[in-house]
């Protein structure tokens, strides 16, 4: 596999999940027809091995729904950089956000390299 493809860079920050669970995961994917034909949610469900993974491109919301969008997931991954998600979460949360997992609080996103079950 190249190493810009989604399996390989959801392995670079996070650790793959073997138990079956409903954590709710967001898969931030630039690549709008990756998202389009379902195959970011379709690789991060295996890779989280969730029913409950959702792939996301299209950020362009106003700050109070950016932060709802987000607040609905347990876990943000963001494999790779993405302007329009990092400048939203800059926007909403006031920090500097970088590739990686992030756990979802009430106040922002905290790293983090495996989902919690």
């Amino acid at each position: 596999m190249e190493k810009e493809e989604l399996p390989v860079e959801l392995n670079h920050i996070a650790k793959q999940d073997m138990k079956y669970n409903h954590t709710k995961v967001l898969v931030v994917d630039p690549h709008t027809a990756d998202v389009n034909d379902y195959y970011a949610g379709y690789v991060g469900k295996y890779y989280f091995f969730s029913d409950k993974v959702d792939g996301r491109e299209n950020f362009m919301l106003s700050n109070s729904d950016f932060k709802k969008v987000v607040q609905r997931y347990q876990y943000v991954a963001l494999p790779e950089w993405y302007r329009t998600f990092t400048t939203m979460l800059r926007k909403t949360y006031h920090e500097d956000y970088k590739v990686g997992l992030y756990k979802v609080t009430p106040k922002g996103l905290q790293k983090v390299n495996q989902i919690k079950n």
